[in-house]
């Protein structure tokens, strides 16, 4: 979860990235990551406004919307949000890496 989107809004730094918290939300709120192409509207929606979730939670939805609005080169973006989706899903089945020593070992019995 290391890819994050930076920018500045009103004289206001922001930092777009996602977590497992951010993406669990985005879920109960309606989104899927295999129906992006039959509910773009929707999705990219979800995607955009759940980017806000880990640092800025208390963003009106309506600044989202205007922020959204105003980015240069949307297909990109969004293009790069699936990208932070994906690498947020694929922590699920990463070990810790940090120290192996805590990983649980198991077998089949």
């Amino acid at each position: 979860m290391s890819t994050k989107i930076e920018f500045n809004y009103k004289n206001k730094d922001y930092t777009l990235e996602y977590n497992r918290d951010a993406i669990k939300l985005m879920e109960r709120q309606g989104f899927n990551a295999e129906k992006f192409t039959e509910q773009p509207m929707t999705m990219v929606e979800l995607a955009f406004e759940g980017s806000f979730i880990k640092n800025h939670a208390k963003t009106t939805k309506a600044e989202v919307k205007e922020i959204y609005s105003l980015f240069k080169n949307k297909r990109a973006l969004i293009n790069q949000l699936i990208i932070m989706i994906q690498e947020t899903y694929s922590t699920l089945f990463d070990d810790n890496e940090e120290d192996d020593s805590k990983n649980i070992e198991w077998k089949v019995g």
